[in-house]
């Protein structure tokens, strides 16, 4: 298969995979390893155990490391192949809230979010927003200001790491790796220094509606269904629900 988006390995950059069927003691110890709610960690180690190869590298921990550098799309990507050439399964099935407080029960295919693209390479994303300050609690000065950013896609690590520092707060999650993935404010190169004292505040501090754009630019359109409320008529696309990925039993 083609990856969404290439992974560097000692400066090549690879966008083939060649998956094999994983046995039931696999998918057991994938069951395991998210039995904490760490989906991330999961998909990481489904991808792993789905890959025989990634380009010419056939060495599990080399593997295992480029992927936990990967964009989460890619390695989603992987795993759902892998899924689907493991026990041909191509759907899950979800539970989705519309606006309304109607929950739809709904069937994603994983057809959807996986159609036939040509790989891209992990670049930056640079995004606008209405202008941002933060003031100083004492004097009301303005001492951080941001309406410009130059963000890296995250990674499987920023996720799994920021899942366990929050993990009973998906906001904060969020809020925490798109702190760790800016690189510039305002054409300017962020110190380690103003993005811990400020990079959360940034987020938290941005529109609803720059959020959202921010998220949409963050990431790449897999892993997506098309829901429909038979209560109000409304149709949204919404991120595919992953809860009962690995609800199998093993062979």
């Amino acid at each position: 298969m083609k990856l969404p988006v290439r992974i560097e390995v000692d400066g090549e950059q690879i966008e083939d995979v060649e998956l094999r069927e994983m046995s039931g003691a696999d998918i057991a110890e994938v069951k395991k390893i998210g039995s904490n709610g760490d989906m991330y960690s999961a998909f990481l180690a489904f991808a792993v155990c789905a890959t025989r190869s990634l380009g010419d590298i056939g060495e599990k921990s080399i593997i295992r490391e480029a992927y936990k550098n990967a964009t989460f799309d890619t390695v989603y990507a992987v795993a759902v192949s892998g899924m689907a050439l493991t026990r041909g399964i191509d759907r899950i099935e979800g539970r989705y809230k519309c606006k309304c407080g109607n929950i739809v029960d709904h069937t994603g295919e994983f057809a959807d979010p996986l159609p036939s693209y040509d790989p891209v390479d992990n670049t930056d994303v640079s995004f606008s927003c209405s202008r941002i300050e933060i003031y100083n609690s004492k004097t009301q000065e303005v001492v951080f200001s941001a309406e410009k950013l130059l963000m890296r896609r995250p990674t499987v690590k920023d996720l799994i790491k920021a899942f366990h520092k929050f993990p009973d707060d998906e906001t904060q999650m969020q809020f925490e790796v798109y702190r760790e993935c800016i690189k510039q404010v305002d054409d300017k190169d962020i110190s380690d220094k103003d993005r811990v004292a400020y990079g959360d505040m940034i987020f938290r501090k941005m529109s609803f509606s720059d959020l959202k754009s921010l998220s949409e630019a963050l990431s790449l359109p897999y892993g997506k269904t098309e829901c429909v409320c038979m209560k109000c008529k409304r149709r949204w696309s919404a991120e595919l629900d992953l809860t009962n990925f690995f609800d199998y039993e093993a062979d």
